[in-house]
């Protein structure tokens, strides 16, 4: 089992205006577990972020900072991912329009 790395996850601005909160600080040992507290932490960020299969809702964001980058979860196979000091996830709101 991994050590747990304290780990930010920043949030965007319109649920920055509906938690009142910028950011959550969890302590995890994956990308997954992560989340996870972060749910456990903020309830209503679930709802927000997640649809009702437990994927992210299709406009929402989610990326995983590390020192090599930033990769976004959409392409990754799990979430199971291990975090490494430093790390940081972003949430995002993808903006569409034409």
């Amino acid at each position: 089992m991994s050590t747990p790395i304290p780990c930010t996850i920043e949030l965007p601005g319109m649920i920055t205006v509906l938690l009142g909160i910028r950011s959550v600080e969890v302590t995890a040992s994956t990308l997954a577990g992560a989340l996870q507290a972060a749910y456990e932490k903020e309830p209503a960020l679930r709802q927000l972020l997640m649809d009702e299969s437990g994927s992210f809702r299709e406009h929402v964001l989610c990326y995983h900072r590390t020192a090599q980058g930033a990769a976004s979860t959409r392409w990754m196979a799990t979430l199971n991912v291990p975090l490494t000091l430093g790390d940081s996830i972003l949430i995002m709101q993808a903006v569409s329009g034409g």
